[in-house]
């Protein structure tokens, strides 16, 4: 740096020192008013297909339990590196909340015949910079996979626990979790975009009294969460629940067939998942509970208890708040706040390009896919998990690519409007947003402390 330049330099820094010192108090105060809410921006997977468990280490076992999940590909087109790409766009248009409020406001009109708007600001985070291949590491790396595991890693030479995605997540203490991802489409499959749900703890005990017999299956005829449960290949409808319900109690799946009974599938153990991440809900010396079997960690399914300060916050009623009831009958605060963004981007894209061309309007929203996802379940705010597009579906992955800025404005409207509410204009009834805000106070006032704030150690 030369001499000219270094004095330029610090007579910005002196004017900016005497700017902030001598600004109006009133415009201080004004800007320390404006509510600001933390935002984490989960652009899935990121991590190399390798052909080696590296993924949910287990204290009991001492090894990981699963393959890294690469995410879904179509030739040439990969799903982490277009969410990161909308990652990325949906940060920036989020952050002209507090940036430029002016460009942001002028957004908000185009949705809402209001010319004004309360302001707020997003303070916005990342869980990754980059995919693998920007690692400067080979798939053959014994770490190439590090950044982007779900779960606590030790690491490889001091064996000191590393966080995984879920305790970075819960350590910004998020008001709102938007995790991005692109899934595949059947035959004969339109395509379009979802919801991806976790129920709350009345939900799994329901369909663990039903697999227990307490409960007759008939019980389940009219359930929402069962109707929609994500069928594993091969397996029943009535499986697949149980075996994803067992897998959120004690972490090992059921086998398949009725009869089988309840018969625990010791092939496919996920992990008792609440004590694999870092936060307050961690079981102290759940390894030496979980190896003399206590009742809250059997897999005996008749002498399985839940009981411990994580079953403690399950039963809560702000997790019923979070994945229970809620505007949308069932799912609570996160369905409706995925189920909002999606509509936002349904509504955004005809406004902000109208077109009567039918390739160039977004895919169907599709009935959410619904099991025991960790993302919905551990992160300890409201989630909005969305399954963005398909990405063997060319309409789909054409929006993502063509259509990258007005999709990302539209989803940070839809963010906006979640914490303030908007009067949206008229037209498109079908896939018109509600536009009303999620009662943000109750969790904020919940027994004099936030939520939000309470995992962390």
């Amino acid at each position: 740096m030369s001499l000219l330049d270094k004095i330029s330099f610090f007579a910005l820094c002196h004017f900016t020192f005497l700017f902030l010192c001598l600004m109006p108090s009133s415009l201080k105060a004004q800007i320390e008013r404006i509510p600001s809410y933390n935002i984490v921006i989960d652009p899935g997977h990121g991590s190399a297909a390798v052909r080696r468990k590296d993924e949910r280490w287990d204290p009991l076992t001492k090894r990981y339990l699963s393959y890294s999940n690469y995410g879904t590909q179509n030739k040439k087109i990969h799903e982490h590196r277009l969410m990161f790409s909308l990652a990325k766009e949906l940060k920036k248009s989020l952050e002209l909340a507090g940036k430029n409020w002016n460009r942001f406001e002028k957004d908000l009109r185009k949705f809402s015949g209001k010319r004004k708007f309360a302001r707020i600001r997003f303070r916005t985070y990342l869980t990754r910079q980059a995919g693998w291949e920007k690692s400067g590491r080979s798939k053959k790396h014994p770490n190439v996979n590090a950044p982007y595991r779900m779960y606590d890693y030790p690491n490889r030479k001091s064996k000191k626990m590393l966080l995984g995605r879920i305790s970075r997540i819960n350590q910004k203490m998020p008001h709102l979790l938007i995790s991005l991802h692109m899934t595949w489409a059947g035959k004969g499959h339109p395509g379009g975009m979802a919801a991806v749900l976790s129920p709350g703890y009345k939900t799994f005990n329901l369909f663990r009294s039903v697999s227990l017999g307490r409960k007759s299956v008939s019980s389940l005829s009219r359930n929402p969460w069962y109707l929609h449960w994500l069928v594993t290949e091969g397996y029943s409808r009535l499986d697949s629940c149980f075996a994803d319900t067992w897998v959120y109690f004690h972490g090992y799946r059921t086998k398949k067939g009725r009869k089988k009974g309840l018969q625990v599938d010791r092939n496919y153990n996920r992990g008792i998942r609440q004590n694999l991440i870092t936060w307050k809900y961690a079981d102290p010396n759940w390894v030496k509970k979980a190896r003399k079997n206590f009742p809250s960690y059997t897999t005996n399914h008749r002498l399985f208890q839940p009981k411990g300060i994580f079953w403690d916050r399950e039963r809560s009623i702000a997790e019923s708040w979070r994945r229970e009831k809620g505007y949308k009958g069932f799912g609570g605060d996160n369905y409706y706040a995925a189920d909002e963004l999606l509509r936002f981007t349904q509504f955004g894209l005809r406004i902000l390009k109208p077109t009567k061309k039918k390739q160039q309007i977004p895919g169907p929203l599709r009935p959410p896919f619904v099991s025991s996802y960790s993302l919905p379940i551990y992160v300890n705010s409201i989630t909005a998990y969305l399954e963005i597009g398909f990405i063997n579906r060319k309409r789909d992955v054409q929006m993502i690519t063509q259509e990258r800025k007005n999709l990302a404005r539209s989803l940070a409207v839809g963010v906006y409007s979640l914490f303030a509410g908007m009067n949206l204009k008229s037209g498109y009834p079908h896939i018109r947003p509600r536009g009303k805000k999620i009662k943000w106070s109750r969790y904020e006032n919940l027994d004099n402390k936030s939520y939000f704030r309470s995992s962390v150690k």
